[in-house]
């Protein structure tokens, strides 16, 4: 490696420097890895309509980061975790939801009356506004307000919602797989279809509204997404003790699983058994050399 290249890539990857926003601003020592993130989400390849918005996980154990660190019992790897929200289209993937401080608080007085939940969520789905996609969420984000905050900013919503929400302008429905599934939705028509469920170990078709059929189609991006990114996670096999060095490996995680997604769409891949271990270990290469 070069000199000039070590220098290049010191500036992007080295967190030693104290920031003087860190009071204001918990996330000001990676600001480096986050604003590229923002930046480069948009410019190379123009999403699709459909989209979804989910919950990313990095298990972290570390007591200093008690301040970014969620606790779910549910999760099947960690309690312990930082969350990361994550936006990502049916057809290709993308990762948007990242904003420098003032793009932050000006988004954040315009909506000074929204709650907390949909506040974020609106913060992560903000480079889609005007756009007329559609956007898929469960009930821990959404309610029927937050329907009618989506299209007053050029989106549309087909989300779960609690069983006492309800709006005589939206479509309401409510199915059963293994669970009561309680769907509100202002994009879709009261037609019904098929979907296919695990009953027995084989797939069966069972009558559903199609609202449910297209939800169940395209919301499970973030999860591919998340399976992609813990193959070979940096952030999963180092430990730090200063939590912003953890999170940081998690970010560049995000970033070349993205990358990886996007470049399928414009290569074809080698039959490897690994193709995105064959790409990390490229792009290891590339870093280095600067080719």
């Amino acid at each position: 490696m070069t000199l000039h290249r070590f220098k290049q890539l010191q500036r992007c990857f080295s967190f030693n420097a104290t920031p003087t926003t860190l009071p204001q601003d918990v996330a000001a020592r990676i600001l480096p890895l986050l604003n590229p993130l923002k930046i480069t989400g948009g410019q190379y390849i123009h999403v699709g309509r459909d989209v979804a918005l989910d919950e990313a996980n990095v298990a972290c154990r570390l007591s200093q980061g008690r301040h970014m660190i969620v606790y779910n019992p549910m999760k099947p790897t960690e309690k312990y975790h930082f969350r990361l929200y994550i936006v990502r289209s049916n057809v290709l993937d993308q990762l948007s939801g990242v904003m420098n401080q003032a793009e932050a608080q000006a988004l954040r007085e315009e909506l000074d009356k929204v709650s907390k939940i949909k506040q974020h969520v609106l913060e992560v789905t903000r480079l889609l506004f005007g756009t007329i996609r559609v956007v898929r969420t469960d009930n821990h984000y959404t309610s029927v307000q937050f329907l009618q905050e989506l299209r007053l900013k050029g989106l549309y919503g087909r989300v779960t919602v609690i069983a006492v929400s309800s709006h005589p302008g939206m479509l309401a429905a409510s199915s059963c797989d293994g669970n009561v599934l309680n769907m509100v939705s202002n994009v879709d028509s009261t037609k019904s279809t098929t979907v296919k469920w695990k009953l027995d170990n084989e797939h069966r078709e069972f009558p559903a509204p199609k609202c449910v059929a297209n939800y169940n189609n395209n919301m499970h991006g973030v999860d591919r997404l998340d399976q992609i990114r813990g193959q070979f996670s940096m952030a999963d096999g180092h430990s730090y003790k200063r939590w912003h060095k953890k999170l940081a490996l998690a970010l560049i995680d995000v970033a070349s699983s993205n990358a990886y997604l996007r470049r399928r769409m414009v290569k074809l891949e080698l039959t490897t058994r690994d193709p995105y271990k064959t790409f990390v270990i490229e792009l290891i290469g590339e870093l280095i050399n600067g080719q």
